[in-house]
């Protein structure tokens, strides 16, 4: 049907028709804007081939971190929400800044990495691509466990001296001064010290044996620990943690406290004489108390005794060579040995406070747990309670035991417990 014309007479009708097109709604669509053809009727029409032909894309759209001429800022991406790109699997990212050449001129000679390093890495070959990420072939991809041991060695490449310890150096470098550590090494043995003497009076003979092991060296001939009698002359009376002077080195200090770590790894690991209760805080702690404080015990010793195959940051077993020695470098620095004393404050924590361990981050916070655990101090080790308004200085069964009864106890008897125990020599 064709509509009239305005010369037939149609001019209603023809109206009509225009006022409903009028109302449909939409949004007008322009193609020759779009894709730089003009918008006129002979320019859409005489171009259709150049239109049907051409790739009608969406524009890439510029990532918020990207600069004015498009160019990808990787710098301030985080590099962990990154999905491995390509056949390389991402290991970790260098933390600036870094001497990126240096690192990828020592990635090239691989026969000189730390032992450690290679048996993690077999047969795969260790890169630094353009976006500053350590990188290995996913076809040479080792087995899970290596994968973490990989990238657990190399979060560590902003550590002090973490290049040289890629580079195969050898033996440790002094990077601190000695005080304040030697002071606070003095200050934990003092402490660590008081406590096992007072426990060593308090305690009946099974749990005695079991701390003589944590306090007295063992005796080759007697094996026995805490001067047994042998021939009529007293035996062994060496302790495991000796106190450093305060003229010796750093070295020494942290030296005498490995064989104090080594004896409780031992009862932590050992599987015929391994700890499962804490005896000498039996039964002001349960069963399940000790478990969790056993477990906490057991990752700060092997943190603690951890060594420069994982990195240049071992806290212990450095003392125990000259400078110059044949295991990968180790470097001891102020987080080094910081990480060392308040990991020691925490296993005395674990070991003998009552009722509730205390958890300390920083040196402040060793100073405030070195009076919890002293008996000398401004509280008891037990119970953490206030001393009773004087300075003497109270030590044997009254102030050691003044809080092992349960809080149901008649408080009368815990006073009459106290003065029994004290004495003219204590």
């Amino acid at each position: 049907m064709v509509s009239p014309s305005p010369s037939e007479g149609g001019n209603e009708q023809y109206k009509m028709v225009i006022s409903r097109n009028k109302k449909k709604k939409g949004k007008k669509i322009d193609i020759g804007i779009r894709v730089g053809i003009p918008n006129n009727t002979k320019g859409q029409f005489d171009n259709c081939n150049t239109l049907r032909n051409c790739e009608n894309k969406v524009p890439r759209k510029i990532h918020r971190d990207d600069d004015k001429t498009g160019k990808k800022n990787f710098d301030n991406r985080n590099w962990r929400n990154m999905a491995p790109q390509g056949k390389k699997r991402v290991l970790a990212r260098i933390q600036k800044p870094a001497d990126e050449d240096a690192i990828r001129a020592a990635l090239k000679l691989k026969s000189q990495f730390p032992e450690k390093l290679i048996t993690a890495l077999g047969p795969a070959t260790l890169e630094l691509n353009h976006q500053y990420q350590f990188v290995i072939e996913k076809e040479a991809v080792p087995p899970h466990y290596r994968i973490r041991e990989l990238e657990k060695i190399l979060q560590k490449n902003g550590l002090p001296g973490w290049l040289e310890w890629l580079q195969g150096r050898r033996g440790w470098v002094m990077q601190t001064q000695k005080l304040p550590y030697l002071d606070y090494h003095r200050n934990l043995h003092e402490a660590y010290t008081d406590k096992m003497k007072s426990l060593l009076k308090e305690v009946d003979d099974d749990k005695k044996k079991i701390l003589k092991s944590l306090y007295y060296k063992q005796d080759p001939l007697t094996q026995e620990n805490g001067g047994k009698t042998l021939n009529g002359k007293r035996q062994n009376t060496q302790t495991i943690w000796k106190k450093v002077s305060n003229g010796e080195s750093l070295q020494d200090a942290v030296g005498m406290i490995r064989p104090f770590l080594e004896v409780i790894k031992y009862f932590i690991m050992d599987p015929y004489h391994k700890w499962t209760i804490l005896p000498w805080l039996m039964p002001n702690i349960t069963k399940d108390d000790c478990r969790k404080r056993l477990n906490r015990i057991s990752v700060l010793v092997c943190t603690l005794l951890r060594n420069s195959n994982w990195g240049p940051d071992g806290p212990v077993h450095w003392a125990a060579h000259p400078p110059l020695n044949s295991y990968p470098r180790s470097v001891v620095t102020p987080a080094i040995m910081t990480e060392l004393v308040v990991g020691v404050a925490n296993i005395l924590s674990c070991l003998f406070l009552l009722p509730h361990p205390i958890t300390v981050s920083n040196l402040d916070g060793v100073k405030k747990l070195l009076t919890q655990i002293s008996p000398s101090g401004s509280a008891t080790a037990q119970g953490g309670a206030s001393s009773s308004g004087n300075s003497k200085k109270t030590t044997g069964k009254g102030s050691a035991n003044h809080h092992q009864h349960s809080p149901s106890s008649d408080p009368v008897k815990d006073v009459i417990i106290d003065l029994t125990g004290l004495s003219i020599d204590d």
